[in-house]
């Protein structure tokens, strides 16, 4: 996909383009004054892969466990935990050498503020 961003003005800010995936960027006429950053190109990775999940695993563990955390949102961390200990996602994670600890922090931030 290619996307074209074409006189802009970006003034004061960190990141003038943030741009996530496999994109091809033109560009042209574009004014950048105290920008940190033109532009911030990077390759998205997937749910999966962030979890470090394998690209052949079924996407709805992840949906499945989002719905568990969901229900226990503003529970101590332990009963989130606990409460995905049975989930599909905890096999998975498990099967591949991973757990629930290391995934916990960044399932959490997925989900809707309290």
């Amino acid at each position: 996909m290619t996307i074209n961003i074409t006189s802009n003005h970006f003034f004061d800010c960190g990141t003038g383009v943030k741009v996530d995936g496999d994109l091809d960027v033109n560009a042209s006429g574009n004014k950048f004054v105290r920008v940190g950053k033109a532009f911030d190109i990077s390759e998205q990775k997937s749910l999966l892969e962030k979890l470090g999940l394998p690209k052949t695993t079924d996407p709805d563990i992840v949906l499945e466990a989002l719905a568990i955390l969901q229900g226990v949102r503003a529970e101590p961390t332990v009963v989130q935990e606990n409460a995905l200990k049975g989930s599909r996602l905890a096999v998975e994670l498990l099967s591949i050498g991973s757990n629930l600890v290391t995934v916990l922090p960044f399932l959490i931030g997925l989900l809707p503020p309290v």
